[in-house]
């Protein structure tokens, strides 16, 4: 199935010598991965990237197949701009985190752990402050 979609979608490319909208270029692109063609899926990804750069999760497809590919310098290029569209993806930290333990630079990695601890709430202090305001004003009902 995702094969015979792969081939409709590049005979549509071929036949028109038009782009296909993102939403279905990002379609061929997952469609790509599926049957193992990392060449199709990337090159698809980036046309995607290129046509709609202010787009974070196209920016993070991208840097994600790069990441998988072993072409770290790309995908990193690619995860930093996510980052910078949408701070506060944590997702894309995380890929970015990974292509960093992936390219070997411990002091990258310990770098980057921290720059995560500056910008990234802690989820449990949130927490504990909700349940001290609940606390509080549970009795002063009470």
């Amino acid at each position: 199935m995702f094969h015979e979609a792969g081939e409709l979608i590049q005979a549509f490319r071929h036949n028109t010598g038009k782009q296909l909208p993102s939403h279905l270029s990002q379609m061929m692109s997952r469609i790509a991965l599926q049957n193992k063609d990392m060449d199709l899926a990337i090159e698809t990804a980036r046309i995607i990237a290129d046509e709609d750069p202010a787009n974070p999760s196209h920016q993070l497809w991208l840097g994600n197949l790069l990441n998988q590919t072993g072409q770290y310098d790309a995908a990193r290029l690619a995860l930093e701009r996510a980052i910078d569209l949408d701070p506060a993806d944590g997702t894309a930290r995380e890929a970015l985190l990974i292509n960093r333990l992936r390219s070997g630079n411990r002091q990258e990695v310990a770098e980057f752990l921290e720059e995560i601890e500056r910008h990234v709430p802690d989820p449990e202090s949130t927490g504990v402050q909700a349940r001290r305001y609940q606390h509080r004003r549970l009795r002063a009902r009470g």
